[in-house]
C-alpha cells in the first residue's frame, strides 16, 4: 500500500536495487590462494614423466626399451640401435638431490625411480615413475607423420 499512495518511493527503492545488484554483478571477489612452490618430490615426479614419456619414444622407434646395461644414457645419444631418432633427452641430469635415476629394463616391463632424500634404494621415500604421458605421445606421433 505504501507503494500505491506514494509512487516516487516505488521509484527509489527499485532504483536503488538496481543499483546494488549492478554493483554485486560488476566487482569480482577473488580469492587469493597463497603460492607454495612444488616439493622436490613432486618436481621429481614431473621429471620422471619426462624420462618415462622419452622412454616410450625410444620403445615406439626402436621396437624395444633400452636394456639396463644401455640405460638412460641411450635416450641422449645412439647406442648403435636400429631406428634410433633421438635424442629423445638433450641431456639426463641427476635428481633433485644430486642422486642419479634408477632404470631397469626386463623383456616388455621398465623400473624407473628416484632414491629420494636418503639416497638409498628401496626406502619409503623413493619417488617412482608414473605410468608414460600417452597424450602428449599421440601428439607428437601426429605431428611427426605430418
Amino acid at each position: 500500500m505504501v507503494f500505491l499512495s506514494r509512487p516516487r518511493f516505488l521509484i527509489w527503492v527499485l532504483g536503488g536495487c538496481v543499483l546494488v545488484v549492478t554493483f554485486l554483478l560488476c566487482t569480482r571477489i577473488e580469492t587469493v590462494v597463497p603460492y607454495r612452490p612444488p616439493t622436490r618430490s613432486a618436481q621429481t615426479q614431473r621429471e620422471l614423466v619426462v624420462i618415462r614419456t622419452a622412454l616410450e619414444w625410444f620403445r615406439t622407434h626402436c621396437n624395444r626399451y633400452p636394456t639396463t646395461e644401455e640405460s638412460l644414457k641411450a635416450l641422449v645419444r645412439n647406442p648403435g640401435v636400429k631406428g634410433w631418432k633421438g635424442n629423445y633427452l638433450e641431456s639426463l641430469p641427476p635428481d633433485l638431490w644430486g642422486h642419479p635415476f634408477l632404470y631397469s629394463a626386463l623383456e616388455d616391463t621398465v623400473q624407473l625411480s628416484s632414491m629420494g632424500p636418503d639416497g638409498q634404494a628401496g626406502t619409503a621415500d623413493d619417488v617412482v615413475s608414473p605410468p608414460p604421458d600417452y597424450k602428449a605421445l599421440m601428439k607428437r606421433l601426429a605431428q611427426d607423420k605430418r
